[in-house]
């Protein structure tokens, strides 16, 4: 498979509660092939930070992919802890700065 063009639904946890409501729809590229997922990470990243700030909890949000036909393609796509976390991965000095005060922020929220 290759990228094609995917209608999704951005979900959120609410405050209280576990079940996830609808708050954004959008389309992206994505490639649903496994070992593709950083494609759907991203798409789920910044629709989560669009919807929320760039302070934006990802592991609060999830994604329902449909193809051209509307049948469901993905549903429910979490991003894998070491995303939601919100930690740079590899060294400091090959992450952005934004990666890094992002990073401090979310950290210093949970004090």
């Amino acid at each position: 498979m290759a990228l094609e063009m995917y209608r999704c639904v951005l979900l959120r946890a609410p405050r209280a509660g576990d079940k996830f409501r609808r708050v954004d729809q959008f389309t992206a590229q994505l490639d649903l092939d496994p070992g593709m997922g950083h494609t759907i990470r991203a798409a789920l990243l910044d629709q989560a930070r669009q919807h929320g700030g760039q302070d934006a909890d990802i592991s609060q949000y999830r994604l329902n992919v449909f193809d051209s036909k509307n049948r469901p393609a993905l549903e429910d796509f979490a991003a894998p802890p070491e995303t939601a976390a919100g930690s740079p991965a590899g060294p400091l000095a090959d992450c952005t700065d934004d990666q890094l005060i992002s990073e401090l922020a979310r950290r210093l929220r949970r004090r």
